[in-house]
């Protein structure tokens, strides 16, 4: 008992409201601030007390609590959503890239191999010179870099 009586003493004997603050100033013109009065210009300043912190805040109800708790579980299955949304988009992407690609790599091959021809309305054909044959070579290749790139 006579511990407690104590040791609530010395909590309460350490409040600042107890202690004195004393401000002088030296020769030099310099504020010095302390609990004890150094010389006769030392003079004894108001200590005012802190004013008491504010309530803690309660803890969440039981219904709020549950409010919350739903609100971050729509937030992160929004986030997964877009996220998958995101990937299957990529995937399409990627998907119609690489046939593209085919496409394209399949046509330079054929350009390459033979004679390219345009056909005409009667059913027949004009094959190409050899400058507009270059032209379409170019533009295949073109498509190919274009497609097959990452």
């Amino acid at each position: 008992m006579a511990t407690r009586l104590l040791l609530i003493l010395a909590i309460f004997g350490a409040s600042p409201a107890w202690c004195e603050i004393y401000r002088w100033t030296d020769a030099d013109g310099r504020v010095h601030f302390g609990d004890r009065p150094q010389g006769a210009s030392a003079e004894q300043v108001p200590v005012r007390e802190a004013p008491p912190l504010p309530a803690q805040s309660p803890a969440l109800s039981g219904e709020r609590q549950q409010q919350e708790h739903q609100r971050l579980i729509d937030a992160l299955r929004e986030e997964r959503e877009a996220r998958e949304q995101k990937r299957r988009q990529a995937e399409e992407r990627e998907a119609r890239r690489a046939q593209h690609c085919a496409h394209a790599r399949n046509r330079l091959q054929r350009y390459r191999r033979g004679r390219l021809y345009q056909p005409q309305e009667d059913g027949g054909r004009r094959y190409l010179n050899d400058l507009e044959r270059q032209q379409e070579l170019a533009r295949a290749d073109a498509e190919v870099e274009r497609w097959c790139r990452p």
